[in-house]
């Protein structure tokens, strides 16, 4: 008997109209308007017949001077991603890279300016599943209630019914709780309780190991979303930072950091007339987040502040500029 699995057969996307399974009006502005733009989305992608979802998430908007922060997820079938590890070590043996990462700071380095157009290719053609970037405005404080202080208030609050064991400061609360609406809502969407679920993050604040709070116990804050937000319940869930030796997983969160790092600058520009400078390979990046293919579909959503009132748009990248 063979033991090769059966060919895909499934269209890559559903269609909408979406509906998530706890949605409800009371919930926080942030977290309902996100849930609304995310139900309004014209398709998603079809993960019926996959065991296995990965999720990558980069971000970016830390730096001074950064008009927005920006949250990057790629979300993705686990189950198809040997393809697209077999045709990145093709990659980097043909462009020479070694085990260096492909970042957005460093994308005019010669070898990766050279490479970029190849790299994206292979991600429209190997992967199957979604990038979704998340872009707020740095003018708003909070998203989590309409004032420093009653978001402070808010955050330590629920932070305290959760009861993780860490001792959690609200500005690394809010960041937390930003990214884990995001991931919690799309996976509402497009899985179900029968799919296993690895999650790797950049490293970053909201998994780092500190006196106040560790990577386990900010775990149990995403996993008290998960029961609050949806009503999936996984056989599996992982949790991953940033591994020491690069691997094909570090590829996939690459797509991430693009994402992140270019959506901040595409933005800055349109709502702040910012300017930038786009050699060839940041335009590469700019037609690639634009370009749907038929296996890996791209969406941005925007998060603004303008004449005092919070704003949520669905962005066509390929409009900018």
């Amino acid at each position: 008997m063979s033991n090769r699995r059966k060919p895909f057969l499934a269209e890559p996307f559903k269609s909408g109209p979406f509906k998530l399974s706890k949605f409800n009006e009371d919930w926080a502005t942030y977290l309902k308007h996100l849930a609304i733009q995310l139900e309004g989305f014209e398709k998603l992608p079809n993960f019926e017949e996959d065991s296995s979802i990965y999720i990558f998430s980069d971000y970016s908007g830390d730096h001074k001077g950064a008009r927005f922060s920006t949250y990057s997820f790629l979300l993705m079938s686990g189950d198809k991603s040997s393809v697209f590890e077999k045709e990145s070590m093709l990659f980097r043996e043909s462009h020479s890279l070694g085990e260096k990462e492909i970042s957005y700071k460093d994308i005019s380095f010669g070898p990766l300016k050279r490479s970029i157009k190849d790299y994206l290719k292979i991600a429209d053609q190997y992967i199957h599943g979604l990038i979704l970037t998340v872009c707020i405005d740095n003018n708003i404080k909070s998203v989590f209630a309409a004032d420093k202080t009653g978001a402070k208030n808010n955050l330590l609050q629920l932070s305290k019914q959760i009861d993780s064991g860490g001792d959690w400061s609200h500005q690394k609360l809010e960041r937390m709780y930003r990214i884990y609406c995001i991931i919690v809502l799309l996976l509402d969407l497009t899985t179900t309780n029968a799919h296993k679920i690895l999650w790797q993050s950049d490293t970053d604040k909201i998994n780092e190991e500190g006196k106040k709070g560790n990577f386990s116990q900010s775990q149990q804050h995403f996993i008290r979303f998960l029961s609050e937000f949806t009503d999936k319940s996984y056989p599996l869930f992982g949790f991953a930072k940033t591994f020491e030796k690069p691997g094909h997983f570090t590829d996939l969160l690459s797509l991430a950091d693009l994402a992140a790092g270019m959506t901040q600058d595409l933005l800055s520009y349109q709502y702040f007339n910012d300017e930038i400078l786009v050699e060839d390979e940041k335009a590469e990046i700019c037609r690639w987040l634009g370009r749907e293919s038929k296996f890996l579909k791209k969406s941005c959503i925007s998060i603004t502040k303008i004449d005092g009132d919070i704003k949520f748009d669905s962005v066509k990248i390929e409009q900018i500029g």
